[in-house]
């Protein structure tokens, strides 16, 4: 599994289908347990499906995993749309509908437009709207007496990372400081978290993924079954480098410090 490609693993299961007359997901599941088996199972499904489970699995326990929820809805953009209607399909349930009931303010707004938007293009900049969209984020945060929140949704879903990227350079050039400090500066809680995501280069914000997932009593295994589902491995050694630059240890150390048998065995795997 760990050398195979998403392509190539959905290619394997439609085989082992069509030949055996058996799937191989639930194969997988009668063979192997705990994190190890739940990993194989996301990376065996279909994207789409395997991140409506992850969604699910995010919404369904008591109180809402916020830390692994904007992770999905921030990082993996382009596996959304079909994942809401993955979701729709395997729980005959309305992902909108379920992230408004499990969310609250601002942080339901902007996850809600993430779940409901068309993605922008990836990578695409608009250089005359760079300047335009540094001005009304400092407008509606820094210059004023408190925050008009709905400009930073609205701005933050709307723009690919590139272009915020390229209006966090603008920002600390008008205002001395990056607009990562900004948004630190004028929200908090959950709904800082998912805008800090939206505005942190990808790679850096799932170094942090993985850094929180292994920090403290126990390990939070969904959130690395996340980061190691939906990432191919050249993302995966881009975020070992990430990590790296950010807290001074080595991911595949710090993984095998965390883990054990065979769920660490596939996670460094997947990264090698």
């Amino acid at each position: 599994m760990s050398r195979l490609t998403a392509s190539q693993r959905d290619a394997v299961a439609y085989a082992y289908e069509r030949k055996f007359k058996r799937s191989l997901v639930e194969d997988v599941n009668e063979d192997t347990s705990g994190r190890y088996r739940q990993l194989l199972e996301k990376l065996l499904l279909p994207r789409a499906d395997s991140m409506a489970m992850c969604i699910r699995e995010c919404l369904e326990q008591l109180g809402t995993d916020d830390f692994q929820l904007v992770t999905l809805c921030t990082c993996f953009p382009d596996l959304m749309p079909e994942a809401v209607k993955a979701y729709k399909r395997m729980f005959k349930r309305d992902l909108a509908a379920d992230v408004n009931s499990d969310t609250s303010g601002y942080y339901k707004k902007v996850l809600l437009a993430l779940v409901q938007r068309q993605p922008p293009p990836e990578g695409f900049v608009d250089p005359a709207l760079v300047p335009v969209d540094s001005e009304a984020l400092y407008k509606a945060g820094e210059k004023r007496l408190g925050t008009d929140e709905d400009v930073f949704i609205s701005v933050l879903t709307a723009r690919s990372r590139a272009h915020i990227a390229a209006v966090s350079k603008q920002y600390e050039k008008d205002h001395g400081h990056s607009l990562i400090v900004a948004i630190e500066k004028e929200t908090s809680l959950d709904f800082e978290r998912v805008l800090k995501a939206l505005a942190m280069p990808r790679f850096e914000f799932l170094a942090t993924a993985v850094e929180h997932a292994c920090k403290g009593l126990g390990t939070e295994s969904r959130l690395l079954h996340i980061v190691f589902a939906f990432c191919t491995r050249e993302e995966l050694r881009a975020i070992a480098d990430e990590y790296k630059r950010l807290y001074k240890k080595d991911m595949v150390e710090r993984i095998k410090g965390d883990t054990s048998f065979n769920f660490e065995k596939l996670l460094v795997a997947l990264m090698q």
